[in-house]
C-alpha cells in the first residue's frame, strides 16, 4: 500500500513538473515572438517584458484584480507541427492540450471556419451595402466542428468562467469566439464575454498601468471622444454609405462632449492634429486589410484637402501618428465600424494589421470586425453597443461584458444569425475588480520593483 502510494505520489509529481517545464517554454516562446513582432512593426513601452516573467505573474493578475470575477486565460502556441492549449486560472495552469497540425493545415482551417460562418451574410442584404470588398469562400462545416473540437477541447470545461481571455497564434485573432461551441446548444457568447490580448505580457502591462495610474470608476464616460463618418467616396472602388451618418449621430448621443466630422472634413491632417486630446476615437468608414504587406495595405478610407479618397495605413497609426507616452492612458478604445479591420497577416505572435496597430498607438481597448458585414447590419450593432456601454455603470468586465450584451441583444432584436453578429471582436483585457487592487499593496509593489 505504501508503495503504491509512492508510486502515486512520484508519478503526480512528474506530471507537475513535466506541466512547468512546458509552460516556461511555452513563455519563452511567447517572448521570442514578441521580440521578432517588435523588430517589424514596433512595441509599446507599456509591453516591455520582465525577464524573470513566469505563469506566477498571469495567475496573480487573475487572483489580486479579478477578486470578485472567474476569469481565465486561454493561451495559444504553435511549434513544431503542434498546437498547444493551456488553461490557466487563479490556481495557475488548470488544463494543457497538444494536438498534432501543421501550421499551413490548422491556418486552413481557421479560413474555413469564417468563410463556414459568414457564408449566408447577403441572405437579406444588398451584396454592395457592404463596408470593405467580398473575399468569402465556400463554407465547410466540418472543418468548422473540427477546430471547434481542437481550440476548445472537451475537457475544457470553461463555462464556469464569466470571461476568458484569449492570446492567440497564427490566425486565431482572426476566429469568431463568440461562434464557437461550448456545447449543442450554447454559443461561448451565450455563457461569458472574451477578449482577445496580443499577448501574455499585456495582461502584465495592465497590472504595471493599474499600480501606477488608477482607473478611475468612470473609466467609460468618455470625456473626449471624436467621431469620424464618411457617406461618399470619389474616385476609388468603395460604394457610398449611407447608414455611417445615422449610425454617428445615434452614437454621439450617448456620449457628452462628442466631436464629430465627415466626409470631405474627415482628413488625415485634423485627426493628427488633434490626435493627443482623444479618449475615444471612432471610426465609420470603409476598412482593408491585406495579408501580403499589413502596414502598408491595411487601411481605414479617410479624405484628402480635395476631397478624394485618402487611405490612413497601420504604419501611419502605429508609428507616431497617435502615439503620446504622456497620453497613454488616456486613449481608452478605438472603434473601427468598418469591415475587415481585424484581420492582417498570420505571425507566430498573432495577426499583424490595423486593429494591432491602434493597440500599439496607445489604445487600451479596440473594436474591430473580422469580415464584411452589411452597412445597415453595422450600424444597429455599434449604436446597441454604446446604449450598453454608457448604462453599464463601469462594469468591471467592460466593456467586453457590454459587448457580449450588445450581441446577445443585436441576435433577439436584429438578427440571430452569426454572419451578422460574430465579426465583432474586442482587442484589450477587462478592467479590475474595483477596490481589488492598492498602491500600498507590499505584493504588488514587489512584484514591479
Amino acid at each position: 500500500m505504501k508503495r503504491h502510494f509512492l508510486i502515486f505520489i512520484f508519478f503526480a509529481f512528474s506530471i507537475f513538473c513535466r506541466s512547468q517545464n512546458d509552460m516556461s517554454e511555452i513563455i519563452q516562446m511567447h517572448k521570442d515572438n514578441m521580440r521578432d513582432l517588435s523588430s517589424s512593426r514596433g512595441i509599446i513601452p507599456e509591453w516591455d517584458i520582465p525577464s524573470d516573467f513566469n505563469e506566477n505573474h498571469l495567475s496573480f493578475a487573475l487572483k489580486y484584480f479579478y477578486t470578485h470575477k472567474k476569469i481565465g486565460i486561454l493561451i495559444y502556441t504553435h511549434e513544431k507541427d503542434t498546437l498547444i492549449v493551456n488553461l490557466i486560472d487563479k490556481n495557475g495552469v488548470k488544463k494543457h492540450v497538444k494536438t498534432p497540425i501543421i501550421k499551413a493545415e490548422f491556418e486552413k482551417l481557421v479560413s474555413s471556419t469564417n468563410s463556414y460562418i459568414k457564408q449566408l451574410k447577403y441572405s437579406k442584404t444588398n451584396k454592395n451595402d457592404l463596408r470593405g470588398t467580398d473575399t468569402s469562400s465556400e463554407s465547410n462545416l466540418n472543418n468548422y466542428q473540427k477546430l471547434n473540437r481542437i481550440i476548445l477541447p472537451k475537457d475544457f470545461i470553461i463555462n464556469e468562467f464569466e470571461h476568458i481571455i484569449i492570446v492567440p497564434t497564427l490566425n486565431i485573432g482572426t476566429l469568431p469566439f463568440a461562434a464557437l461551441k461550448l456545447n449543442s446548444s450554447n454559443y461561448l457568447i451565450d455563457k461569458m464575454s472574451y477578449s482577445i490580448s496580443p499577448s501574455i505580457f499585456e495582461i502584465y502591462s495592465t497590472l504595471k498601468t493599474i499600480t501606477r495610474h488608477r482607473f478611475n470608476a468612470d473609466y467609460f464616460n468618455f470625456k473626449k471622444p471624436l467621431l469620424i463618418y464618411k457617406t461618399n467616396f470619389n474616385k476609388s472602388k468603395f460604394s457610398n454609405l449611407k447608414h455611417t451618418k445615422s449610425e454617428v449621430l445615434e452614437v454621439a448621443s450617448t456620449l457628452s462632449n462628442s466631436r464629430i466630422i465627415s466626409n470631405e472634413n474627415a482628413t488625415k491632417k485634423y485627426i493628427k492634429s488633434h490626435a493627443s486630446d482623444i479618449d475615444l476615437i471612432y471610426f465609420a468608414t470603409h476598412g482593408s486589410s491585406d495579408n501580403k504587406n499589413p502596414l502598408d495595405k491595411s487601411f481605414l478610407v479617410l479624405s484628402d484637402e480635395n476631397n478624394y479618397d485618402d487611405f490612413l495605413t497601420a504604419r501611419e497609426i502605429q508609428s507616431n501618428f497617435f502615439y503620446n507616452y504622456d497620453s497613454y492612458q488616456d486613449k481608452k478604445m478605438a472603434v473601427l465600424s468598418a469591415c475587415n479591420t481585424g484581420l492582417g497577416k498570420s505571425h507566430s505572435g498573432g495577426t499583424i494589421g490595423l486593429a494591432r496597430a491602434f493597440q500599439i498607438a496607445g489604445f487600451n481597448h479596440v473594436l474591430m470586425s473580422l469580415w464584411s458585414v452589411s452597412d445597415y447590419e453595422t450600424a444597429k450593432f455599434m449604436t446597441i453597443f454604446f446604449n450598453e456601454l454608457t448604462k453599464s455603470n463601469n462594469s468591471n468586465l467592460d466593456p467586453h461584458n457590454s459587448l457580449q450584451k450588445a450581441i446577445n441583444r443585436f441576435r433577439k432584436e436584429v438578427s440571430n444569425s452569426p454572419k451578422h453578429w460574430a465579426s465583432f471582436s474586442m482587442f484589450g483585457v477587462p478592467n479590475p475588480d474595483s477596490g481589488s487592487y492598492s498602491n500600498t499593496n507590499s505584493e504588488l509593489n514587489f512584484l514591479f520593483q
